[in-house]
């Protein structure tokens, strides 16, 4: 018996191995998440389309992982394509078959090819680790229960599909659901209202946490044992479709009732920590911080702190703050926050403001875009300035000379950057066009000759009652009439509107942001 088993495994493998859907399935996810991965690395945009990793982000463990995972989603679809068919056979033919096992039995040999495929197939995501990442090596620690996930995926593709065939026994129904997958997939690129808003589902039932990046194990055991228990769900309830015997029977019905119950724990202890309809997480708990400890380096006057594994990214934050550093008077360097990396927010009440006072945040992972640069001088530069607060749309500066002098801190040390409308938050209300000018010609003035100004009369510049037109003085700089054509036109686009809450949008005439409500002055 055991060896007839064996043989009808080997048979069942190689008429998976040979399904041709099963390699267009391969082809496709080597092709979208391997090809365009590349693609990104080497500087195109085209890989967004299938990929959840930051355009020009510093290459993780955690993304990798979630790369290997997306091309695991889309060999599985190959399997359950791939083992629809057989089990349908087995359905609809399968008691005129005369072999030395009962369809039970011949069941559990097609789950258990399906399991040896598609562990087979899984490891071709792995070619995940042969593309070159980018420039530096890749950030954190590695996860052995995260780097299984894809292994285990295509296991569970492949049962499923038996589960399908045999429940369904319906060619009908595997056209309809390969047709519908089809369709579901390319409405993606013409933005279909309702599957765009559920494009998200599968990425929740493959991924419920969200995603690794940048390096978040902390859930990784819950999902393996996710992934695990799902696949015991759906091949337990695949072989309750041929009930003989009722030992068997109750036996393995127990076991569906185990594992169905253990999948829907264990997806709820994940969905906790993201969003149903989205790719990643917005709230998370402890568990989604890095399990390491960090690395702290005071290079110069402002202190920088790593989780261990991504020290290597420090020099890429002093790109943004020494620039900062450099304009900001010695006498105030005490004053400037420590430059701290956080994976995991803490819960927040209202009124509470994150970074908390006296640190500044890059990010959970980092990009060589320039707006994210701009984000973190932001934070140190509001802070040397005295108003921290500013941040949070809690007061304005408009009218005050520290307006002018912030937009220029927090652009000025970024090459080719000089948009300087996007770190004004106060578009939001209504900016002075002097304000704006001031800055255009601060922005046209060597650097060292700001700086030196700046560090003669900072005290008189931070000071809330010093104007503009007085800091102009103060910094030697004439703002001529193009200065203020140029500021107008840079103002221009966002008059009667509030800046967009993402620096990726524009300002929309059809569906103006609502003006925020009057604030205080900065104190």
């Amino acid at each position: 018996m055991t060896a007839s088993f064996l043989r009808l495994v080997g048979f069942e493998s190689l008429r998976l191995a040979r399904s041709p859907l099963l390699y267009v399935a391969i082809a496709f996810a080597l092709v979208t998440v391997v090809g365009f991965t590349a693609a990104g690395t080497l500087g195109s945009d085209a890989f967004h389309l299938w990929t959840m990793r930051p355009s020009d982000s510093l290459p993780t463990w955690g993304a990798v992982v979630d790369d290997m995972v997306s091309c695991a989603k889309y060999i599985s679809a190959g399997m359950f394509f791939a083992a629809f068919p057989l089990a349908l056979r087995e359905a609809r033919h399968g008691h005129s078959v005369v072999a030395p096992l009962g369809r039970r039995a011949r069941v559990a040999a097609l789950l258990a090819a399906t399991v040896l495929v598609g562990g087979l197939t899984g490891a071709l995501s792995f070619a995940v680790l042969l593309i070159p990442q980018g420039p530096v090596a890749i950030a954190g620690g590695t996860s052995a229960a995260a780097f299984t996930v894809p292994l285990i995926l295509p296991m569970a593709g492949g049962a499923l599909g038996v589960l399908a065939g045999l429940w369904t026994r319906s060619r009908v129904a595997m056209i309809a659901t390969a047709v519908a997958t089809v369709a579901f997939g390319a409405a993606r690129f013409i933005t279909v209202p309702l599957v765009d808003q559920v494009y998200g589902l599968p990425d929740a039932l493959v991924q419920p946490a969200g995603v690794y990046d940048p390096g978040v194990w902390g859930i990784a055991p819950i999902h393996l044992a996710y992934v695990l228990l799902l696949l015991g769900a759906i091949a337990t309830l695949a072989l309750l479709r041929h009930r003989r015997g009722r030992r068997d029977t109750g036996v393995i019905a127990l076991a569906a009732a185990v594992c169905v119950t253990g999948s829907a724990v264990t997806f709820s202890a994940q969905f906790g920590y993201g969003e149903l309809l989205g790719v990643g997480p917005r709230k998370w708990a402890d568990m989604a911080a890095p399990d390491t400890g960090r690395v702290c380096q005071t290079p110069t006057a402002v202190t920088y702190c790593s989780y261990e594994g991504y020290e290597h990214w420090i020099p890429y934050w002093r790109e943004a703050v020494e620039p900062v550093v450099r304009a900001v008077p010695e006498t105030e360097h005490d004053r400037l926050p420590v430059v701290r990396q956080v994976v995991a927010w803490p819960p927040l009440s209202e009124g509470d403001t994150w970074p908390p006072e006296g640190m500044a945040d890059p990010g959970a992972v980092w990009s060589e875009r320039p707006e994210q640069r701009v984000d973190l001088a932001d934070q140190v530069a509001l802070v040397a300035l005295g108003a921290p607060e500013y941040r949070f749309y809690s007061c304005k500066l408009t009218g005050q000379a520290r307006l002018p002098v912030y937009l220029w801190l927090t652009t000025y040390g970024i090459e080719g950057y000089r948009d300087l409308v996007y770190p004004a938050y106060e578009n939001r209300a209504i900016i002075h066009t002097f304000d704006i000018a001031l800055a255009v010609a601060l922005s046209q003035t060597p650097d060292d000759e700001v700086i030196a100004a700046l560090h003669r009369n900072w005290d008189r510049l931070v000071a809330p009652a010093t104007t503009p037109e007085q800091a102009a003085g103060l910094l030697g700089v004439e703002v001529t009439a193009m200065d203020l054509k140029h500021a107008d036109a840079l103002l221009a686009p966002f008059r009667g509107t509030a800046i967009p809450d993402s620096e990726f949008e524009s300002p929309d005439e059809e569906n103006p942001v609502p003006r925020m409500r009057a604030v205080r002055p900065c104190r």
